[in-house]
């Protein structure tokens, strides 16, 4: 099991202790490390925009996100 999966196996646990469901995880990475760009992509978050001089002056960030829908 992917440390991944675990983090969402912990938040849906989580959430449902609250009797709520899990909607969205998001998490946000430099602009400049295509190597997590790519990793997240893989396993399945989505690029939802990028922040500009988010946390640091000339350094933006990405936002990435994982959409859970219950049918």
């Amino acid at each position: 099991i992917m440390l991944v999966d675990r983090l969402v196996d912990d938040a849906r646990k989580w959430y449902n202790k609250l009797d709520e469901d899990i909607r969205k995880l998001y998490l946000l990475t430099h602009e400049d490390n295509k190597n997590a760009h790519a990793f997240y992509e893989k396993i399945g978050f989505e690029h939802e925009t990028t922040l500009k001089d988010h946390y640091y002056d000339n350094k933006d960030e990405r936002v990435y996100s994982m959409f859970f829908i219950d049918n």
